[in-house]
C-alpha cells in the first residue's frame, strides 16, 4: 500500500486518520517499525535481516511469531535513478521488489496461509514520489514559507527526470487540486536523468534540457504576465 491509503492497526499501537481540505493524511502511532531510507550495499544481508525482523520480535531465538507484526516504511519507490553511470541504475524500488519476493517465498516456506501472507505484505508502506503525501507536505511547507515572507503562491511546479515518480505524482496532484479547488501544479520534465527522448512523457506539461532552462522559462512567463 502507499501512504495515501495507509490505515491499519498493529499490536503495539494504533493508526489515526485525519482529513484536511479533503486530503487524506494518515498519522500512525506505533512503538516499532522498520524505515528504509536508502539501499544497502549488501542486498543479500539487507533482505535476510529485514525478513528476520518482520517475522519475529526475537530473531535468532524465534523463527516466526504469528503475533508479531510491524510495518516497514519505504522513503522512495523509484525503480531507477540517474548516477554518473551512462545508464539508469537500480534504486530503492528494486530493493523493495526483491524484499517482497523473498519475504513472500519465506512465508510460503513456513506454511503461512495466502490470507496471512497477503496481510503481512500489506504492512509495506510506500512514501516518496508519486505518493500524494509527498506533494501535500511540499505544498504545505511552501505555503508556510510564503506566508512568512508575505508572498502569494499561484501555482506549484514539479521539475523532475523520472516520469513514473516525479511527473506522475505532479500530474496526479494537479488533478486532485483541480477537484478540490486548490492551486494548480505543473509538471516539467528535464533531460538530465532517467527519461530519454522519444519515451512517454506521461502528462508532463513541457520538456527542458535542464532545470536552469525551466527556471528561466517560468520567470519569463511571470514577467510577461506582469507586463500584461
Amino acid at each position: 500500500m502507499n501512504a495515501d491509503n495507509m490505515i491499519y492497526r498493529v499490536d503495539d499501537g494504533e493508526a489515526v486518520m485525519v482529513t484536511r481540505l479533503g486530503m487524506k493524511i494518515y498519522f500512525v502511532r506505533i512503538r516499532r517499525l522498520i524505515v528504509v531510507l536508502k539501499c544497502g550495499r549488501d542486498l543479500f544481508e539487507a533482505i535476510q535481516i529485514t525478513t528476520d525482523v518482520l517475522l519475529s520480535s526475537r530473531p535468532g531465538k524465534v523463527e516466526y511469531d504469528p503475533q508479531h507484526r510491524i510495518p516497514i516504511v519505504f522513503s522512495n519507490g523509484d525503480l531507477l535513478w540517474k548516477t554518473q553511470h551512462p545508464f539508469p541504475r537500480f534504486g530503492q524500488g528494486a530493493f523493495k521488489l526483491s524484499l517482497q519476493a523473498c519475504y513472500k517465498a519465506r512465508m510460503e516456506a513456513l506454511g503461512l496461509s495466502k490470507a496471512e501472507i497477503d496481510t503481512r505484505l500489506g504492512d509495506f508502506v510506500q512514501f516518496g514520489k508519486p505518493v500524494h503525501a509527498q506533494y501535500i507536505y511540499a505544498r504545505q511547507a511552501l505555503l508556510d514559507r510564503a506566508s512568512d515572507l508575505g508572498c502569494h503562491i499561484s501555482r506549484f511546479y514539479m521539475v523532475g527526470d523520472n516520469t513514473r515518480s516525479d511527473i506522475a505524482g505532479a500530474v496526479s496532484m494537479n488533478t486532485f487540486s483541480s477537484k478540490h479547488r486548490l492551486r494548480p501544479w505543473s509538471a516539467f520534465l528535464v533531460k538530465t536523468g532517467v527519461w530519454r527522448e522519444g519515451e512517454d512523457r506521461m502528462g508532463a506539461d513541457a520538456v527542458f534540457e535542464d532545470v536552469t532552462k525551466v527556471v528561466a522559462s517560468v520567470l519569463q512567463d511571470y514577467k510577461q504576465n506582469l507586463r500584461n
